[in-house]
C-alpha cells in the first residue's frame, strides 16, 4: 500500500496523527532529495502526491507545518512543489 492511501485512510480526523508521524517522513523526503539530485527524480513525483494529500486532509498550508525543520535547499524544493501543485 502506498503512503498516499494510507493518508487517505486517516483522513482529518487524525489531524495529530498526520503532523507526528507522515509529515516528518515528508521532511525527510525532501532533505534527501536535496541531498542527492540522483534521488530527486526518482522521488519527485512521490513527494509532491504524498505533500497534495496531506494538505488535503489537513485543511492547511503544509508550509506552515515545515517553517523550522527543514533546511534552505529543501524548503525551496517544499516550495517549488507547493507551486506546482497551486497550478
Amino acid at each position: 500500500m502506498h503512503y498516499v492511501e494510507l493518508v487517505d485512510r486517516v483522513g482529518p480526523d487524525r489531524h495529530g496523527l498526520l503532523t507526528l508521524k507522515v509529515l516528518p517522513l515528508v521532511w525527510h523526503l525532501l532533505e534527501n532529495q536535496s541531498r542527492s539530485p540522483s534521488l530527486s527524480g526518482q522521488l519527485r513525483q512521490p513527494t509532491t502526491e504524498l505533500i497534495e494529500c496531506i494538505g488535503a486532509q489537513l485543511d492547511d498550508d503544509i508550509c506552515a507545518y515545515a517553517h523550522e525543520r527543514l533546511s534552505s535547499q529543501a524548503w525551496q524544493l517544499l516550495d517549488e512543489l507547493m507551486n506546482n501543485i497551486r497550478q
